[in-house]
């Protein structure tokens, strides 16, 4: 348990399963148990976090499931934070701020397939519903982006997850096909930019939608974004890019 500022508990992280002690004693190969890890967000405050507060805050809810070690595994998440304010560098300042939202889901033996939907957008600006985002089944089937509200970032994944034998964590499968969609409506790229290396005070507003699917090397996009207002400061040159933009298109791989 982790506890907030105010004393609170801020973060629980349970995990169970049944350990067969008595067979491993008496020789057994040890063979990982069924296990099912639970962490609880209850209005975390990343701020108080020491690998996250030199260069973001924001208030963290939500729940994850996870059960690696068995048959089935499977992974449920739900996560959101909100006055999520980033930075690229200790002595830069924080960026507007914004609304995050996660939703993750997995099911299934063998060759698993995860299905997660991830919205950003302006705290201010409009909100889509963390329930309300396409499946990656339904943004497949249909030609139509994931229409974002304005201001928001959107994004649809369908990945391959190989499930291990032992002890080996579940991995992505890239080999195998997956599926991409990403949505942008005058969406801000601080959040994401905050973490490309020899950047600070990064952003730029995109507007547009790109699918992918097929194998990662050889991934077939498809679709467009128009650029504007890009600005940042190159830490090594000590440069300040500002008004960047253009149109990018994607054909093939």
């Amino acid at each position: 348990t982790f506890a907030g500022s105010a004393g609170a508990p801020a973060t629980t992280l349970d995990v169970r399963s049944v350990v067969p002690v008595g067979d491993w004693m008496h020789g057994t190969s040890p063979t990982p148990p069924a296990t099912t890890a639970v962490l609880e967000l209850g209005a975390l405050e990343l701020s108080s976090l020491p690998w996250t507060c030199s260069y973001g805050s924001g208030v963290a809810t939500g729940r994850v499931s996870f059960r690696p070690f068995a048959p089935d595994p499977d992974l449920v998440a739900d996560v959101a934070i909100d006055a999520l304010r980033v930075r690229g560098s200790i002595d830069g300042p924080f960026s507007a701020p914004f609304h995050a939202a996660l939703r993750s889901r997995s099911e299934g033996a063998g060759l698993a397939r995860v299905d997660t939907c991830v919205i950003v957008g302006l705290e201010e600006g409009g909100r889509t519903p963390i329930g309300a985002c396409p499946t990656a089944a339904t943004a497949r089937g249909s030609s139509v982006g994931a229409i974002a509200e304005d201001g928001e970032v959107l994004f649809i994944a369908e990945l391959p997850v190989r499930i291990g034998d032992g002890l080996e964590l579940p991995s992505l499968a890239l080999e195998q096909d997956l599926f991409l969609l990403a949505d942008f409506s005058a969406g801000h790229m601080a959040p994401f930019l905050a973490w490309v290396p020899g950047l600070a005070e990064a952003d730029a507003v995109l507007d547009g939608t790109v699918r992918g699917e097929g194998a990662w090397e050889t991934l077939a996009l498809e679709g467009g974004l128009d650029v504007r207002d890009g600005a940042a400061r190159v830490i090594s040159m000590g440069q300040h890019l500002r008004d960047a933009g253009g149109a990018v298109r994607f054909v093939g791989n």
